[in-house]
């Protein structure tokens, strides 16, 4: 990579560390804080707060809906112990709190009950290996993840989409340990849906989970067939044992024990038309998406690939910033303590982006831009 030293790049540099740095505050003080967090005790009383609140921001010429003004209220209490390391003025603040607001989302308990897995699937008392069923519940007002996160424009900063259930709600899943291991709850249904839509023809899917994109895509008529790969065996067992038999188009799913990654590399094209990776993990995601490449007739989509490129924006950076800094005789970023595999995905960025020249400002936002980097990787 080739960056020009120039008074409009430096500037442009300077707003992207002040970006950065944001984005790293927010990763680190604000997203964890949301992550598992609970229910609060008093609706009313949150309701109450949340509308003392909404008048105040009015004074600084934010509007809120009732909702939006609940959920800051309780991201400003889950936070409030770290304000100093998370917001360094006011126009920080001002711009994360809009921009979260502005993408919360509230739901109605019955919202998702014309879902048709969840219509369908019943799994009282199943359990295969390690893994036991079990539900995951939303108390009134939780917090949760319903989506990726989503960048908020001017700004390169990527803030989380949450949202909170009225009423308590519960969703399906496999536990292993007590905890998750898979679930179909909004966040599975709602970043699913694009994956489902683009499903036709004969259909693979690398991952099985608990059988929901395999289910609502097989429910298309232009769906064929769908093979799922799935390399946990006991999860195997509960998609053929216990998920299968309940399903209405259960004789256009098959599912076969393999490793995702050994399948793809053996697979020829042609044979299918479209494919889905369904893992949620960014190393598998990488090594799918190299795969792929020499597919010219199957069309391949990544579940939330927009996080995992989110998350490589990092390294973009980085790489943009220690060019830069290289060519101005200035110290470069130090990554000599960072984690091998995060060694790795820089040294796979610095090669994905080798031939790249920033001679304009523009040029930055081009490439920090995640959608353009699935563009690159693909």
């Amino acid at each position: 990579m080739q960056v020009e030293n120039t008074k409009r790049i430096r500037e442009r540099i300077g707003r992207l560390v002040n970006d950065r740095n944001l984005n790293a505050a927010v990763a680190r003080y604000l997203t964890p804080s949301l992550n598992g967090a609970g229910a609060p005790k008093d609706m009313e009383e949150l309701q109450k707060a949340g509308a003392a609140y909404r008048e105040m921001m009015e004074k600084t010429g934010l509007k809120l809906t009732d909702s939006q003004a609940a959920v800051l209220t309780m991201i400003n209490g889950l936070t409030k112990d770290h304000r100093k390391e998370l917001y360094r003025n006011p126009a920080d603040e001002l711009y994360v709190l809009s921009g979260i607001a502005a993408n919360s989302r509230t739901f109605k308990a019955d919202e998702f009950a014309s879902d048709p897995y969840l219509r369908d699937v019943k799994l009282n008392n199943a359990n295969a290996g390690e893994y036991r069923f079990g539900q995951i519940a939303f108390m009134p007002g939780q917090l949760f993840f319903y989506n990726t996160p989503k960048r908020v424009m001017p700004r390169t900063v990527e803030l989380p989409r949450v949202a909170y259930f009225e009423e308590k709600a519960l969703f399906p899943a496999v536990l292993k340990d007590r905890r998750a291991a898979r679930s179909v709850t909004p966040n599975e249904i709602i970043t699913v849906a694009p994956h489902i839509k683009a499903a036709r023809g004969n259909v693979l899917a690398l991952g099985g989970g608990m059988g929901y994109f395999a289910y609502m895509a097989s429910l298309k008529p232009e769906v064929q067939s769908v093979t799922v790969i799935e390399k946990d065996p006991a999860l195997v067992e509960l998609l053929e044992e216990h998920i299968l038999p309940q399903l209405q188009t259960a004789d256009k799913i098959r599912v076969l024990e393999d490793d995702p990654c050994e399948f793809i590399s053996d697979l020829e094209d042609d044979i299918y038309d479209c494919c889905f990776l369904n893992y949620g993990d960014i190393g598998t995601y990488l090594s799918v998406v190299k795969e792929c490449r020499r597919f010219k007739n199957m069309k391949t989509t990544y579940w939330i690939e927009d996080a995992f490129c989110i998350s490589l924006i990092t390294f973009v950076y980085l790489e943009i910033l220690g060019t830069f800094n290289r060519a101005a005789g200035m110290k470069e970023p130090d990554l000599s303590g960072a984690p091998e595999a995060e060694k790795e995905r820089m040294a796979m960025v610095s090669e994905l982006l080798k031939d790249a020249k920033i001679v304009r400002p523009e040029q930055i936002d081009y490439y920090m831009d995640p959608s353009n980097l699935v563009y690159l990787l693909r």
